[in-house]
């Protein structure tokens, strides 16, 4: 029951606010539900591999839908590179520079929490001693705070369509082997310190027979995504949980005026991206978040956004540089 009963609250707040019409109330709804269910149920824990099922399913999401070809025309690789880098220094120097210089963190702490890593890599500080209560907060608390902006930037853009599902023996086939091979590459990648390796894997493979043909008229149905959407949410949730409440307050105070100054330099960046790579800056601005790549590359997917841009920036899936 503490896998089951977390679980369930996070689908029944998530699909109420979906009910309700609220966009990305799943995710949203889910996390606050789960928020709320923690608070009160100490037994809460994680489902084993969900964190794995999560990357996979929003790879393969992702591959299926942006092919090599369109990640290749998406934009100018050198400027995108340059705006990456631009974007990676603002983000941890400013946020790094009030740490270490204004709040007097210890340098080691001060670097950790500047870190602007994809969930993978967050979770992975959560489990290291050497990774110290106030780096954890500032680490969830911008997980949750980009999970929610991501939702709001994008609250007026309309639901796309769901495409008919289709499934053959061929295309079972191909999507049996790319699972196996995003798991075990993964573990590989995951192993080697690699930020999201199973859906950086899943990603490449998924574009990969996307663009071959191979998975012709497949999309990842609604009902998995809707699971790894909830999965996420008892991720940050029940983690958040297990943080150390003495610290709270001030290390709150300190990694929120890091995170504005981390959100400004990245609101730089995404306007000149935006306008030399004549994009839509909502798109662009999900694309340049310090971190929180699943919760943010799930938010483009279910609103339709144009994801052939977002693989270009430091939080995400190709270039993750986080």
């Amino acid at each position: 029951m503490a896998y089951v009963l977390p679980l369930l609250a996070a689908a029944a707040g998530g699909y109420l606010l979906t009910a309700l019409g609220i966009p990305n109330g799943l995710l949203i709804g889910a996390t606050l539900a789960g928020l709320l269910f923690c608070r009160f149920y100490d037994r809460a824990r994680v489902v084993p591999f969900s964190l794995e099922f999560m990357q996979v399913v929003l790879g393969i999401s992702l591959g299926v839908i942006v092919g090599p070809g369109d990640l290749l025309a998406a934009s100018d690789w050198l400027i995108a590179a340059g705006l990456t880098i631009a974007c990676l220094t603002l983000q941890v120097g400013m946020s790094y520079l009030w740490l270490r210089g204004v709040s007097r963190w210890p340098a080691a702490d001060a670097a950790l929490a500047s870190y602007p890593g994809a969930m993978a890599a967050v979770l992975d500080l959560l489990g290291k001693s050497a990774a110290g209560p106030k780096v954890l907060i500032v680490h969830m608390m911008r997980l949750i705070f980009l999970t929610f902006a991501a939702s709001i930037l994008v609250w007026n853009h309309p639901t796309p369509a769901v495409p008919p599902f289709t499934m053959n023996l061929s295309v079972l086939s191909v999507l049996a082997a790319i699972i196996a091979s995003s798991v075990i590459l993964g573990r590989i990648l995951e192993k080697s310190g690699v930020p999201a390796p199973y859906m950086l894997v899943a990603l490449a493979f998924g574009a990969a027979g996307s663009s071959m043909g191979l998975l012709e008229g497949f999309h990842v149905p609604q009902l998995v995504i809707d699971a790894a959407i909830v999965f996420l949410a008892i991720l940050i949730t029940i983690n958040v949980k297990n943080i150390d409440r003495r610290e709270f307050v001030p290390a709150f105070r300190a990694g929120g005026v890091a995170l504005l100054l981390m959100l400004t330099g990245t609101a730089t960046i995404a306007a000149i991206a935006a306008w030399l790579l004549d994009y839509d800056v909502a798109t662009v601005l999900l694309s340049c978040v310090p971190g929180a790549v699943e919760s943010v590359a799930f938010v483009a997917i279910v609103s339709g956004l144009d994801v052939a841009i977002i693989p270009h920036f430091p939080s995400k899936a190709l270039i993750s540089l986080s």
